[in-house]
């Protein structure tokens, strides 16, 4: 009897500690207010650029961390770019430093595009940001780039109700200075029917738009005529497109000058081959 009015005692006095002790909510060691705070800050103005842009941006620490930070490029829902449309380099903070620098090369795709919206924020890698304050900079940028790509498409035209790639028409496209000196050639394939090219890194000057018959097996003196048709984007988002047409009994022998682009100061104005002007790319 004794021994039962122990076990009964000792019960009733932990009934009567967990009382004393409600739960409560533990406040973090290190509040992450107090961490550093990142400011990113833009090299220039981007809210308008073109391809082959390199975007700079300094990320700085008002406090040293203790391990690497790298910091990406994160897309958002309004962008028509995509992941392919740039290449990051550098932007990881090292230990015990106060600032880094993060670059964005604005790629072609070598396709004429309606009007690009570049919108991103730079984040820092999720697995790593707590070591930072939460309220630091986020600020997103929306750039519209000028798209510098053409093309050369001469997909419409058949002979024998045959297209012409299995007719082995083979049409490159070019653009060159007067010097001979400058120049982008990446239109200059054996692709059927569509070539690309681009102006991106072209020097200011003005240069020739050329479309070369470089080959093909037609039948000598069938006389088929081969329509084609160059294509820029403007800067508006729509299209220029120049048409002409070659002669299949010219295979190898004929190159047209359909064209020129001058360059001046980042402006891109485009003619026609009688020397008209068509608009701004």
């Amino acid at each position: 009897m004794k021994l039962k009015n122990i076990y009964l005692v000792i019960l009733m006095a932990g009934v009567v500690l967990t009382s004393c002790f409600p739960e409560q909510e533990v406040e973090p060691v290190d509040p992450p207010d107090d961490n550093p705070m990142v400011t990113i800050t833009p090299a220039g103005d981007y809210s308008n650029i073109k391809e082959g842009d390199t975007l700079t941006f300094d990320i700085s620490v008002n406090k040293m961390i203790q391990y690497p930070l790298t910091f990406e490029v994160t897309l958002g829902d309004e962008s028509t770019a995509d992941a392919d449309d740039f290449i990051t380099a550098g932007g990881t903070l090292a230990p015990f430093t106060n600032s880094t620098t993060l670059s964005i090369i604005v790629a072609g795709d070598y396709v004429p595009e309606e009007k690009e919206i570049f919108a991103f924020t730079i984040t820092p890698d999720f697995h790593w940001d707590w070591q930072i304050n939460p309220e630091s900079d986020k600020e997103p940028v929306n750039a519209t780039v000028k798209d510098l790509d053409f093309t050369l498409d001469w997909s419409a035209g058949t002979y024998e109700e045959v297209d012409m790639c299995e007719w082995d028409i083979d049409l490159d496209l070019f653009v060159m200075n007067a010097a001979g000196t400058e120049g982008n050639f990446d239109g200059a394939t054996g692709a059927c029917p569509l070539e690309h090219g681009t102006l991106i890194g072209l020097p200011d000057d003005t240069y020739d738009i050329y479309v070369d018959f470089w080959d093909g097996a037609i039948p000598g003196g069938a006389g088929v005529e081969i329509p084609y048709v160059v294509t820029f984007a403007n800067s508006n988002g729509a299209f220029y497109t120049i048409e002409g047409s070659f002669n299949s009994d010219d295979a190898g022998a004929d190159t047209q000058i359909v064209g020129q682009v001058v360059i001046s100061g980042g402006t891109y104005t485009l003619l026609d081959g009688a020397g008209t002007e068509i608009g701004k790319l």
